[in-house]
């Protein structure tokens, strides 16, 4: 997929709240991060963060580093997710 055709339908699963959350957040994490729909499913709780200096930013634990997330990606996570703080 080239940047137009991941980018226009991400927008639209950050903006769009007739469609299911979790699939919302889910569709972000695969076209704007390239993340496997096998890593998404096994997300835990433990494994949300919220970002030390920037609040209402959340990361996610995927592998050695945390990725953080957009802005609005963020904001939809948290509605599904409830955050611990990120390992200082």
């Amino acid at each position: 997929m080239n940047d137009t055709d991941r980018v226009l339908p991400a927008l639209r699963l950050e903006t769009d709240e007739s469609l299911p959350l979790a699939d919302r957040v889910a569709g972000c994490l695969v076209l704007q991060y390239g993340q496997s729909t096998d890593r998404i499913v096994d997300l835990t709780p433990a494994q949300v963060h919220i970002h030390p200096d920037e609040p209402g930013v959340l990361g996610l634990q995927l592998g050695r580093e945390t990725l953080w997330l957009r802005p609005r990606l963020s904001a939809a996570a948290s509605e599904q997710h409830k955050p611990q703080r990120a390992p200082e």
